[in-house]
C-alpha cells in the first residue's frame, strides 16, 4: 500500500476530525488517540473494519457514531476478514469500471484487539495475509495496556508502603522517646 500523501503539522492541526471526540472510551485511552492520529494523517479515502470490542462498542452507540469515514463492524474475530473482503470488492469494481472515482487512493485498515489478533481471530488474519490482501492491521493490545496499568499500580503501592513504613518508624521513635 503506497502512501500517497502525509500531512505536515500545520495541515494536520487545521483539518477536520475524521474520528469525532463524542465517544464513550475512557479519557486518555490509547485506542482513541491511535485511531484519531491514523485517520487524520491522510486525506486518502479510508475503509475501516473493527470487530466487536472496546473500540467498537464505545464509538458506535446506536443511533450515534464517532466514525466520519467508511466503517464496517463485524463479529469478534473477523476484522481482517472484513478488510480483505472490502479490498477485494474494491479491486473487482475498479476492474469493472463501476467506481465513481477509480483514481482516488483508498486505504483499508482493520483494528482488532489482542484476542481477535492472536487468539480466536489469528486464523482469519493469517488467511488474509497468505492471500496477499493489501490492508493495514492494527492490534490494540489490551493486555499490554493492562500490564502497564498494573505496573503503575504496583509502583504506587510500593511508594505507599515505603511511606507507611516511614510513618511507623517515626511513630516508634517518638513513642520510645516519650517512655524514656
Amino acid at each position: 500500500m503506497a502512501i500517497t500523501s502525509i500531512k505536515n503539522l500545520k495541515e494536520f492541526s487545521t483539518t477536520n476530525e475524521r474520528f469525532e471526540g463524542a465517544h464513550l472510551l475512557c479519557p486518555g485511552c490509547a485506542h482513541s488517540m491511535i485511531v484519531r492520529e491514523l485517520m487524520n494523517c491522510t486525506d486518502d479515502n479510508l475503509v475501516l473494519a473493527t470487530n466487536t470490542g472496546c473500540l467498537e462498542v464505545s464509538t458506535a452507540v446506536y443511533p450515534y457514531t464517532s466514525w466520519d469515514t467508511s466503517w464496517i463492524h463485524i463479529g469478534f474475530e473477523n476484522a481482517a476478514t472484513a478488510a480483505s473482503c472490502a479490498e477485494s470488492m474494491y479491486k473487482a469494481r475498479k476492474r469493472k469500471g463501476t467506481l465513481k472515482d477509480p483514481d482516488a487512493p483508498v486505504k483499508f485498515v482493520a483494528f482488532g484487539g489482542d484476542g481477535s489478533t492472536y487468539d480466536i481471530g489469528f486464523q482469519w488474519l493469517s488467511g488474509a495475509m497468505e492471500r496477499g490482501h493489501d490492508f493495514t492491521y492494527i492490534c490494540l493490545d489490551m493486555r499490554t495496556m493492562q500490564i502497564l496499568v498494573v505496573r503503575e499500580v504496583q509502583l504506587l503501592l510500593l511508594e505507599l508502603t515505603h511511606l507507611l513504613l516511614k510513618l511507623v518508624a517515626t511513630h516508634m521513635v517518638r513513642s520510645r522517646r516519650r517512655r524514656i
